[in-house]
């Protein structure tokens, strides 16, 4: 190997060890008869930068002694620069693709918050929140073969959701809390895969496109409460509990036979039911939980055939066990175990039935232990 390494790579603890000469083996593998995969190569070579500058400004009111009211207003610069490649197979061409882009968002915030008696309280809140698009949907590549195509989007823009909040909470005594929650959001520009082919000149063009609106809402129930009027050891127990429950919807659009079509279907990712119970252990330097999370299915994606509800991709329910303990040696040491994913939950995938399996996959259980430290 000497006549391929380079000068060892620097490391901020330890020598990291030799570098690899990039030429070298190149050449290596030239005078053993292996080529370049160009065109992999191309497809695979993209490079997004985004640069972002934000202003936030916050003010805070006292309406009265038991009401207050707190604004805010974040403002959001993004400069983004796509570079990538467009491959025809059929022409045999490569073609270097750069976009670029700049948008201003503004994100306004108020909450309110009112103590309508001793013990309860009530939220309020309107809000504008964004999520920007992943980068392996920006990339700005595209590939051609049999004037088929597949399509980044560099010009997607950010999913943005108008959010309306309300919550209602009882506190029991000094150890728990009853909480009511209702909560609205009105989505648009969410993110979807689309065929566009026949809109492009192309029997089949898949790409990424902004959805054009969407919505959430639902109602969520929750519950914590420590035990400490019980006599011992029942007074050492906890429980904390919350059931969701919410519809969510978005109409999506594709081109069949030269015309646009839209299509309503559930929101995508979007689970309508989830539940969640933990049941806790504490004495001395002792804590313990054991937490159960129960999700219904949600809409993963849509197939290629865009109309074909049938095909629709569904994640099954799934159903989640967890348990940890850790002890306190002492007060800036802890040891620690945790286990995950008891019930061995699958990863499921089907296409309209669970009868008709897409994706199938199993992690098994996960054994953690850990010792920490706090200073």
């Amino acid at each position: 190997m000497a006549d391929f390494l380079s000068a060892p790579i620097p490391y901020e603890f330890a020598n990291f060890g030799p570098g690899l000469q990039a030429t070298s083996l190149f050449n290596l593998g030239k005078s053993a008869g292996y080529s370049l995969e160009e065109d992999a190569s191309a497809e695979s070579d993209s490079r997004i930068e985004e640069r972002i500058r934000a202003f936030y400004v916050q003010s805070r009111l006292e309406w009265s002694s038991k009401t207050n009211v707190l604004l805010g207003l974040r403002q959001e610069s993004t400069k983004l620069k796509a570079i990538g490649n467009s491959i025809d197979l059929d022409a045999e061409t490569i073609t270097s693709l750069t976009k670029s882009r700049d948008r201003s968002d503004l994100l306004p915030s108020l909450s309110i918050r009112s103590e309508l008696a001793a013990r309860t309280t009530l939220r309020a809140g309107l809000s504008r929140s964004m999520v920007r698009a992943g980068f392996n949907q920006l990339a700005p590549s595209t590939i051609v073969e049999d004037n088929k195509a597949l399509r980044g989007n560099p010009d997607l823009k950010p999913l943005r959701s108008n959010n309306i909040d309300l919550s209602l909470q009882h506190l029991l005594g000094r150890t728990g809390a009853i909480t009511v929650s209702a909560y609205r959001k009105s989505i648009q520009d969410f993110t979807y895969l689309s065929n566009l082919g026949e809109a492009e000149g192309y029997d089949e063009l898949l790409t990424y496109r902004n959805g054009d609106r969407g919505k959430i809402s639902g109602l969520e129930l929750g519950i914590a409460h420590r035990f400490t009027d019980l006599p011992a050891p029942w007074n050492r127990f906890l429980v904390s509990a919350n059931a969701s429950i919410s519809q969510g919807s978005a109409s999506l659009s594709a081109v069949d036979d030269g015309t646009t079509t839209k299509r309503n279907v559930r929101f995508p990712g979007h689970a309508e039911r989830s539940s969640n119970l933990v049941i806790g252990y504490e004495y001395a330097g002792l804590s313990a939980r054991l937490a159960y999370q129960q999700r219904s299915n949600y809409l993963l994606e849509l197939t290629q055939d865009f109309l074909a509800n049938e095909k629709d991709l569904f994640v099954a329910p799934s159903r989640h066990l967890d348990f940890s303990i850790h002890y306190r040696l002492t007060p800036q040491f802890s040891l620690g175990l945790e286990a995950t994913n008891l019930t061995n939950q699958a990863y499921y995938v089907y296409q309209n039935s669970k009868a008709f399996n897409a994706q199938y996959e199993r992690y098994g259980r996960g054994l953690k232990m850990m010792l920490r430290a706090a200073f």
